[in-house]
């Protein structure tokens, strides 16, 4: 899948493309990949895409008109390639209102390539669905395409497909966590998921980052399955921001056989 998409973008027929399935399934590892391919490096990439959390941004009409306006309107490195990318993340979030606009932009941002990202497709209206290829994501072509990744990229280019931003954010968590007892640890907790939060990174970004860089995937994966289980019943991002960071820092005293008895 992978090796076709940059095909198609090789022959400059590469369309908007919309990435649906489950959560954690690898939709936003193989659009990185994409936009790696195309960009040559994480900085290019950082330069020409404009990445946009709908859950975040309330999903309404004027969130969409502003970010895309003033992305669109940039300029474009033609020593890279012809196009921007905007991505938008959990675009069944958006409003009947907001993704009118968004049908609108597409039409007249013809120098920009759209990439949505969500598990739910059904919420998307028709119009924009019309102007995106869909691929399907799920267990058997990700198992693929993560096999090819590891035969490609050799250990020292493992961390490239951690998010930088994020990367350093942990790096000072981990080093401010130092000597703290644990009630001053909690308290930095907060207030790194409220920096991570105000960053625009969402709870799943985090749990993604977590898996494809961490070395502790064993405890990880138990996490992960009554994580998804019960985040449903918790509004706040920033909370679940909270649970994930907490875990990470103490996964080796959480007692999952606790859960069994919820």
């Amino acid at each position: 899948m992978l090796q076709n998409l940059k095909e198609l973008h090789d022959k400059n027929n590469l369309p908007n493309l919309l990435l649906y399935g489950n959560n954690l399934i690898g939709k936003k590892t193989l659009l990185e990949q994409l936009l790696l391919y195309i960009y040559k490096n994480y900085k290019n990439i950082e330069n020409n895409t404009l990445i946009l959390n709908c859950s975040l941004g309330k999903g309404n009409i004027k969130f969409i008109r502003d970010n895309l306006r003033f992305f669109a309107n940039t300029i474009i490195h033609k020593n890279i390639t012809n196009f921007k990318s905007i991505v938008l993340l959990n675009a069944d979030s958006l409003t009947l209102d907001a993704q009118s606009a968004l049908r609108r932009s597409i039409e007249i941002y013809s120098n920009t390539k759209f990439f949505i990202v969500t598990a739910n497709k059904s919420k998307i209206i028709k119009p924009i669905l019309s102007r995106f290829c869909e691929i399907f994501c799920n267990i058997n072509n990700m198992n693929f395409i993560y096999k090819s990744l590891t035969l490609n990229n050799n250990s020292n280019n493992s961390n490239n497909k951690c998010n930088s931003k994020l990367a350093l954010i942990i790096k000072k968590l981990n080093n401010a966590m130092k000597d703290l007892d644990d009630y001053s640890k909690n308290n930095l907790l907060i207030n790194y998921s409220s920096l991570i939060y105000n960053k625009g990174i969402s709870a799943n970004g985090l749990l993604e980052y977590f898996t494809n860089c961490s070395n502790f995937k064993s405890e990880l994966s138990k996490f992960i399955f009554f994580f998804d289980i019960y985040k449903k019943e918790i509004r706040s991002e920033e909370f679940l921001i909270f649970i994930i960071l907490y875990f990470y820092n103490n996964k080796c005293i959480i007692n999952f056989s606790i859960f069994n008895n919820i």
